[in-house]
């Protein structure tokens, strides 16, 4: 099915882009493409025409080679659009080799861009006006040969009748040519009287406009709001550099009809000026042009969509002629041979083949060309090294003679991996005998029946295989506990529907008696259809797992109720990894605020050198006591005894145990006053407050001893 798919793709991007050639061969207009380099990439027969060299001379070659394009400076401007200016269309006057006279041409320029807007070459376009430039001039010349017969009859006035009935009429007829032609080219004529302000339009640029007399103002203003909001500059801008500096101006741009639609017209237009130099009235004509923008663009899309569609191919692609040239390729394949554009260009397909495959790649070469299609796995010679890729070429008939199109699959990590799964496949074997759970498949599709690949299941629920009856889900699931078998076969529906793993958790009645803890990995496996085959997965027993997590439960619960407050410290950070639930409580701070903290944090009774000393003692000698203060998150302090244990397990640990001794704190204080009130009665005559003999008897010992 994936040949299939993968042919009938191939097919369809080989027509794209036959299409795409196609269009770009039989285009009316000249068409050249060139790579960031100013690499000469396509080459059409318009563009032989008019520059006198062929295709196989200028494919490949710089641009600069072209004399076409530094006696127009048309390379300036590619240039300019491979750096990202945006240029306007202009008309070029070159004469062709063996013709007598010049031609115009309308020249544009536009960047080709991948998806992500990278600009990789540029697209110039040469279209032949010169028959266009004629019909504007004839028309302008009939304009004025309007205006001088309309003359001729303002200064006829005086004649007789019968002659100014005569010029009546020829100036009909001629009205009735020049509105008939204009009709058919699409193209009006219009003045401004620049004085006045007052815009005379013919019968066909109302038309172009989609307007009336009546809803036109007759004003250049009036003209302006016809125009696309976008454009309006660009025109007053030509308008103005006309007036002020030349006396022509030619221009492209948008309008919008009152019915919102969009139309794209050229403009042409000539000054004429007073005795004195300055502008009275302008003559200009305007052409409908929308048919040939909606054409241009259909040919830019179907070239951009030709574009894409090649260089958005995952594999390798490529066209060779009956030789074996290339004609073109995607990026892939010269990044993969690490080739510039010169060097694909020079290069045959068989050169970059392994040797030992260039025999069998000759021979389907020729079967292509000879039979339609053809297919092979060869090495190629990459710059990373040898890959294994698998080749299908297509023959597609062109003007230019018959082409294989082809396309490339690396399989190079495929064969790796079919060698790896054989190898893993065995490794799986062992690897499931081996295994201290129950390796199975559950087949979905024949009732939930299990297959079990070790001997794990006896070890695990007591029951043989054959012993245990077959359920919807799988066949231990009569042997799940009633309470846990609802959220078990849930999960492992909602897996199936979601297309993931799962894992649970369940309780299941040994053979023996007992329940045991297991937890079940597995994943559904889905057939063409889309629909689950079967489910593989894996089942442990976690009992003394689980025994261990009620101890461990226990044993927190015990620590959360001790008396003292408990800390685990990292001896490097001093930081604190966990704490009791007594700690949380004495200092006012959640879990997961203290967790956070240092020891420094909390303690307002040692400055960071003592905190070091004590650090070093417990390393030293394994453990330390101290009294410290503690001071809560409301910023009060109390005072405490730590005892600090330097604990080995599978990192050194501190283990901190802190006794709130404030009660033992005030005690004592409450003892040394009462010891110093008992030594001053003790010290003075209980009749005079005076000093008695024992003051004087100690008194006298410490001067002695001084």
């Amino acid at each position: 099915m994936n040949d299939k798919l993968k042919s009938s793709e191939d097919s369809r991007l080989a027509q794209a882009l036959e299409y795409a050639n196609t269009l770009i061969r039989s285009s009316p207009d000249g068409v050249l493409a060139v790579d960031i380099d100013l690499r000469i990439t396509q080459w059409n027969p318009l563009m032989e025409q008019i520059c006198g060299k062929n295709r196989e001379q200028v494919i490949g070659q710089d641009l600069a080679d072209i004399p076409f394009m530094k006696l127009t400076d048309e390379d300036d401007r590619i240039r300019a659009v491979l750096k990202g200016e945006q240029l306007g269309a202009r008309e070029v006057v070159f004469r062709i080799a063996g013709e007598d006279s010049a031609r115009s041409f309308e020249s544009v320029i536009a960047p080709l861009r991948r998806d992500a807007g990278e600009i990789f070459g540029a697209v110039l376009r040469l279209r032949d006006i010169s028959e266009r430039k004629r019909t504007e001039e004839k028309i302008l010349k009939l304009n004025q040969k309007l205006r001088k017969k309309v003359q001729q009859l303002l200064e006829a006035q005086q004649e007789p009748e019968q002659h100014r009935a005569h010029l009546e009429q020829e100036v009909a007829r001629r009205t009735a040519s020049l509105t008939q032609a204009q009709r058919i080219a699409h193209l009006g004529n219009w003045e401004w009287d620049i004085v006045n302000d007052k815009l005379s339009w013919s019968d066909e640029v109302y038309r172009i406009f989609g307007l009336t007399p009546q809803q036109f103002g007759a004003s250049y203003e009036a003209f302006l709001n016809a125009l696309h909001p976008q454009d309006r500059q660009l025109v007053e801008d030509n308008v103005r550099e006309a007036l002020v500096r030349q006396h022509t101006y030619s221009i492209e741009h948008r309008i919008l009809q009152p019915d919102g639609t969009l139309r794209y017209v050229h403009e042409q237009a000539e000054v004429i000026r007073g005795k004195d130099g300055q502008p009275i009235s302008m003559l200009g004509t305007v052409q409908d042009i929308t048919g040939r923008k909606q054409a241009e663009q259909a040919t830019i899309d179907e070239r951009n969509f030709s574009n894409t569609l090649i260089a958005s191919q995952p594999d390798i692609f490529y066209v060779l002629d009956q030789t074996g040239q290339f004609v073109r390729w995607n990026d892939k394949l010269r990044y993969l041979l690490g080739y510039s554009y010169a060097q694909m260009a020079a290069a045959n397909a068989l050169d970059i083949i392994h040797e030992a495959d260039r025999p069998s790649v000759a021979q389907k070469m020729h079967e292509t060309f000879e039979q339609g299609t053809a297919s092979n796995i060869a090495r190629l010679i990459t710059r990373t090294g040898i890959r294994d890729f698998n080749l299908t070429a297509t023959r597609v008939d062109t003007a230019q003679g018959p082409l294989a199109i082809g396309v490339g699959t690396d399989i190079t990590e495929r064969k790796q991996m079919e060698t790896e799964l054989r190898d893993s496949e065995q490794a799986y074997r062992t690897l499931s005998k081996n295994l201290p759970g129950m390796v199975y498949r559950v087949f979905v599709r024949e009732g939930g029946r299990m297959q079990f690949y070790n001997d794990m299941p006896v070890q695990i629920t007591g029951y043989a295989a054959d012993e245990m009856t077959t359920g919807k889900v799988c066949s231990i699931q009569p042997l799940i506990l009633d309470e846990d078998r609802p959220g078990v076969k849930a999960e492992v529906r909602r897996a199936m529907a979601e297309k993931r793993a799962f894992t649970v958790e369940y309780r299941l009645k040994h053979k023996g008696g007992g329940v045991r803890w297991l937890t079940e990995h597995g994943m559904p496996v889905y057939g063409t259809d889309d629909l689950p085959l079967y489910i593989d997965g894996v089942i442990f027993d976690i009992t003394e797992h689980k025994q261990a997590e009620i101890k461990l439960q226990l044993f927190r619960t015990l620590l959360d109720n001790c008396s003292d407050a408990i800390e685990v410290v990292d001896p490097v950070t001093l930081h604190l990894l966990d704490i009791n639930e007594t700690e949380c409580r004495d200092l006012g701070y959640s879990r997961e605020e203290l967790i956070s903290m240092k020891v420094s944090d909390i303690d307002a009774g040692m400055t960071a050198n003592q905190l070091k000393e004590i650090q070093a003692l417990i390393r030293q000698t394994g453990e330390a006591r101290f009294e410290t203060i503690h001071q809560r998150k409301d910023d009060t302090t109390f005072p405490v005894e730590v005892s600090s244990k330097l604990l080995e397990l599978d990192k050194p640990y501190f283990l901190s145990i802190a006794r709130d001794i404030t009660e033992r704190k005030l005690a004592e204080e409450k003892v040394q006053q009462l010891q110093e009130q008992l030594r001053q009665q003790a010290l003075h005559d209980p009749l005079t407050g005076l000093y008695n003999r024992r003051y004087l008897d100690e008194a006298i010992e410490r001067e002695l001893i001084r």
